[in-house]
Parts: structure tokens; C-alpha cells; sequence
């Protein structure tokens, strides 16, 4: 990147390796760093005689991210519409590139504690995922099946969150391996279910695993890691 920095701040070079760049802050749970990568790289497209609108798209999707992920919830639902929108508008209401958006507008619902309105984009995320003849990658159904655990659970839907939690556990080990925040966060949140529908034994069991998995980890790498949807974007 520090290559070509003299380029105007309109070339496809510089902008692509700025969200490269930033989305690898986010996933080592830097957002802080990822950021200001991001806003430039907004502003320089929005600025563009012919801005590329799946470009504006996901760096608006990124940048909700970097809020959530520094609990400021002012800008994400506003940037997330207007991705959404973006998308819809080129490519129709059911294409799989609209599940970006859906899984971090349900963790920015979420995370504002409005649980019902957070499981129809969880829902539809998930609806268009299986609707489409594309093989499903790892990473898009760990997404999904952790936002819809979540939501489930905060909306009483307690046997399918644990079903979805499960299943998030495995395909974040899959896709990041067993050592990362996301697999101690899936683990943790696998674990609050199970206590919360009576099964402590079980409970205890994973939360020792996501206990032990967190002590080999940096200093604050969990508690940085506040929606597991930024991290397995």
C-alpha cells in the first residue's frame, strides 16, 4: 500500500488494497485501525464521476462492522439500508451477494437489543443462502448460523438457537481454526444456551474449552471480538 500512496485517491490499485487491508484489521479485531481505510475509501468512490456500486456496497458493509464492532450504533443501520438497496437495485432481492449485508444488519438489530426485527433479515439471509444452486462456503453458514442462534435465543426460540449454535461452533472451527476469538465467542455463546435450558454438566464442559482456547490468546483478543458476523466476513 505504501508503494503507491502518490496515486489519486479514485484508482481501483489504492482502493483495493485499502478494504483488503482494513478487512484484515477487522478480523484480528482491530477496528480502530480498519476504519479510517474505510471512510477514505467511501469518500473516494462517492466522490467518483461513476462510482462503482458494488464497491460503495461492501465498504459500507465493512465500515457498519468497524462501528458495531466499537459499539457505535448511529451509522450502521443507515449504511447497511443503503447497501442493501445498492444491491437489490443491479442484482434482484434474492441474490447471495445480499447476505453480507442481511447477517450484519441482524447483528446491528442485535446488538441494540431489538431482537424481533433482528430475525427477518437472519431469516431471509439464511432463506437466500439455500435458495442458491452456488456450493456454500464455511464461512457463509457459520455467519448465518450464528446470527440466527442469536437471535432465536433472544426471541425464546431456545431449541433452534442451540441447534444453530452447534452447528456455528463447527464451521467456525472449520474456517478459522480451533485457536481464534470467533471459536471462544461460538463456544461461549453454545454454552449460555445449554445453561439456559437446564443442561449445566454440558454448559461447563464447553465453557472450560472456550476457558482454555481464550488463555492462549492475546490479551483482550475476545473481548475485542464483540460479533462474530465481522469476524467471519
Amino acid at each position: 500500500l505504501s508503494t503507491i500512496q502518490p496515486y489519486s485517491p479514485h484508482d481501483p490499485a489504492l482502493i483495493n488494497l485499502q478494504t483488503h487491508l482494513a478487512e484484515l484489521y477487522m478480523a484480528e479485531m482491530r477496528p480502530e485501525d480498519a476504519e479510517p481505510l474505510l471512510r477514505r475509501t467511501l469518500g473516494a468512490l462517492r466522490r467518483a464521476a461513476s462510482p462503482h456500486w458494488l464497491l460503495v456496497a461492501r465498504a459500507e458493509e465493512d465500515l457498519a462492522l468497524t462501528d458495531v464492532m466499537q459499539h457505535r450504533y448511529d451509522e450502521p443501520e443507515k449504511l447497511l439500508r443503503h447497501s442493501q438497496g445498492l444491491i437489490e437495485g443491479q442484482l434482484g432481492p434474492a441474490n447471495p451477494r445480499l447476505t453480507n449485508s442481511l447477517f450484519a444488519f441482524a447483528a446491528v438489530l442485535t446488538a441494540e437489543h431489538r431482537y424481533a426485527e433482528a430475525v427477518a433479515p437472519a431469516e431471509r439471509g439464511w432463506q437466500i443462502l439455500h435458495g442458491t444452486n452456488l456450493s456454500l462456503a464455511k464461512a457463509d453458514l457459520a455467519t448465518a448460523c450464528t446470527a440466527l442462534s442469536t437471535v432465536y435465543f433472544r426471541v425464546g426460540r431456545t431449541e433452534e438457537a442451540l441447534s444453530f449454535a452447534r452447528q456455528a461452533v463447527g464451521l467456525a472451527e472449520a474456517v478459522v481454526g480451533r485457536n481464534h476469538p470467533c471459536v471462544v465467542r461460538c463456544l461461549s455463546n453454545y454454552a449460555y444456551i445449554l445453561k439456559h435450558l437446564g443442561r449445566k454438566d454440558e454448559a461447563k464442559e464447553i465453557q472450560k474449552r472456550a476457558d482454555e482456547i481464550a488463555k492462549t490468546l492475546p490479551s483482550g483478543a475476545v473481548d475485542g471480538n464483540t460479533v462474530n458476523i465481522a469476524a467471519l466476513h
